[in-house]
């Protein structure tokens, strides 16, 4: 079976209006999306690679082995507690978010979201969603 390979095109800010979501990007004209060509929307949470983390925590323990040549000890002990902690904060609470809208003809969009403005987007993921069940209660009613 052929993995599918989709380019994701990223776009810069998403606003929601009464027909569907309106996309704006970067260099290019800004995209409205009706709700009737919404396939999928969410967010995935990324963390750092094992490796990456593994790398960022063992740089201090390579700054003690060349500080002990030149440095006081006082000094190197200061310093690779300092420089530990603070690697070690940045490792560890690393993470990001990438919203994503697909559309049912499998064009992919996404965004960068940072760790604050995720709940402005998980508002707008719930707004999409009452949107989505109403227009389908209404469709159900009708017919």
């Amino acid at each position: 079976m052929a993995k599918k390979t989709l380019k994701s095109t990223k776009f810069e800010n998403i606003t929601y209006s009464k027909n569907g979501l309106v996309l704006h990007f970067k260099n290019k004209d800004k995209v409205e999306i009706p709700f009737e060509n919404l396939n999928k929307m969410y967010m995935r949470k990324f963390s750092l690679n094992p490796l990456i983390e593994l790398f960022g925590i063992s740089v201090p323990f390579l700054f003690v082995v060349f500080a002990i040549q030149y440095l006081d000890l006082y000094l190197i002990v200061i310093a690779c507690i300092l420089i530990a902690l603070l690697i070690f904060k940045i490792v560890i609470n690393h993470k990001w978010y990438r919203f994503y809208v697909v559309l049912k003809d499998g064009t992919e969009f996404s965004k960068s979201v940072q760790l604050n403005q995720k709940s402005e987007n998980m508002s707008l993921l719930e707004k999409v969603y009452t949107e989505y069940l109403y227009r389908n209660f209404n469709s159900m009613t009708s017919a």
